[in-house]
C-alpha cells in the first residue's frame, strides 16, 4: 500500500467517524458523487457542499466561522419557510441572505489524475476548477460561479421589502438548480471516465 492509499483509508476513516460539518453529514444532493469518488483508486474527497441557500447573523468581528446559522437548505425554498425565519430576526448584528455553489475538495493520486479530474469539472460547467496544493497531497477545488450575498437586514430591522425577497429568493433557487445540475453532468461524466 503507497502513502496515497494509507492517508486515504486514513481521512476516511475519520470522516465516517466524526463528520465536521454544520450538519453532521454529507449532503444529500452530492452523497452520490462523494461515494463514486472516494470508491474510485486515484481520489478521494476531503471536504464538501452540494450548494445552498442560507440566512446568516454575523459575529460582532464578523468571523464567518463564529456566525449565527439562522437558515440552510440544499434545497429549492418557499418563500413562506424564509419568512418564516425572517419573522423572528431580533439581533443588532449584520443578517445576511446567501446562495453558494457546490464546492468540492478532491485529493488525487498524482498530478496526471488531478488534470483528468479537473478538466472534466471544468467541461461539466464548473468554470472554477483548480489545483489549490502540490506540495503534500494534490487536491483539486472544484466550486461553482453561482453565487448571491447581500446584507438584508441590521439593527432590529429588514432592510428590503417582501418583493425584493421574492426576487432574490426566485433568483437563488433558479441558480442553486443550475449547481446541481451541472453537479448530476460531472457525475454523469466521472462515471464514464473513471473507474
Amino acid at each position: 500500500m503507497d502513502r496515497f492509499d494509507r492517508e486515504k483509508l486514513d481521512v476516511l476513516k475519520k470522516l465516517k467517524e466524526c463528520d465536521k460539518s454544520k450538519i453532521g453529514q454529507v449532503d444529500k444532493e452530492v452523497k452520490n458523487l462523494i461515494d463514486f469518488l472516494n470508491k474510485s483508486k486515484d481520489f478521494y474527497t476531503t471536504s464538501s457542499c452540494s450548494g445552498r441557500i442560507l440566512l446568516i447573523e454575523l459575529s460582532e468581528d464578523n468571523r464567518k466561522d463564529k456566525a449565527k446559522w439562522l437558515f440552510i437548505s440544499h434545497d429549492r425554498v418557499s418563500f413562506r419557510d424564509l419568512l418564516k425565519t425572517l419573522k423572528k430576526y431580533k439581533s443588532k448584528r449584520e443578517f445576511w441572505f446567501k446562495q453558494e455553489p457546490l464546492i468540492l475538495h478532491v485529493c488525487a493520486r498524482n498530478l496526471k489524475e488531478a488534470e483528468k479530474l479537473m478538466t472534466l469539472a471544468i467541461y461539466s460547467g464548473f468554470k472554477k476548477a483548480s489545483i489549490i496544493a502540490l506540495s503534500r497531497r494534490v487536491i483539486v477545488e472544484i466550486r461553482g460561479t453561482d453565487y448571491i450575498s447581500c446584507l438584508i437586514g441590521k439593527n432590529k430591522k429588514i432592510l428590503v421589502d417582501e418583493n425584493y425577497l421574492k426576487e432574490l429568493l426566485n433568483l437563488a433557487n433558479k441558480k442553486l438548480k443550475r449547481n446541481l445540475e451541472k453537479k448530476e453532468r460531472f457525475f454523469m461524466n466521472a462515471r464514464k471516465n473513471f473507474k
